[in-house]
């Protein structure tokens, strides 16, 4: 939660804030930078199938995860189903490694930036693009749900 000097600070920036749990569907109609670092699959999952359209997803940056390593890291079967949008969107994906700069060489040490430049997304069929059911996921799973979230949680 930020404090009212907080919220004032990024409103004069510019910036607007989010005060419901969309569970990360949030479609972006324009370039928008989503700070996603250490969040759940179903978080990320989420961004990507609010935004699955060629002209929604040009303009999604996502600082977080890194994909590839979840690709490498995570077994199929869980990305399967936990994370299906990020397998499908992996060959399409720009991904770029921060370098880890602090002291600690163990926090932050997975965050890439994520773009879907309009050059890759143009070779993708239109039949890519058709199939998207919203996913549903198991309780367990890295992301607190609608209807769990509190205050306290958000």
């Amino acid at each position: 939660m930020f404090s009212k000097t907080e919220i004032r600070a990024l409103n004069s920036l510019g910036c607007s804030l989010i005060t419901v749990n969309e569970e990360g569907k949030r479609q972006a109609e324009g370039l928008t930078i989503f700070l996603m670092l250490h969040c759940g699959k179903p978080l990320y999952n989420n961004l990507l199938w609010a935004n699955w359209k060629a002209r929604l997803l040009q303009n999604v940056i996502i600082v977080g995860n890194s994909f590839k390593n979840m690709e490498l890291n995570i077994p199929h079967r869980i990305m399967e189903e936990e994370a299906s949008y990020i397998i499908k969107i992996l060959p399409y994906v720009t991904e770029v490694p921060v370098k880890n700069n602090f002291v600690h060489d163990d926090i932050f040490n997975n965050t890439s930036i994520h773009c879907f430049p309009a050059c890759n997304l143009e070779e993708v069929q239109r039949i890519f693009w058709d199939s998207s059911p919203e996913p549903i996921y198991e309780k367990d799973a890295e992301i607190i749900l609608k209807k769990e979230a509190t205050l306290e949680t958000m």
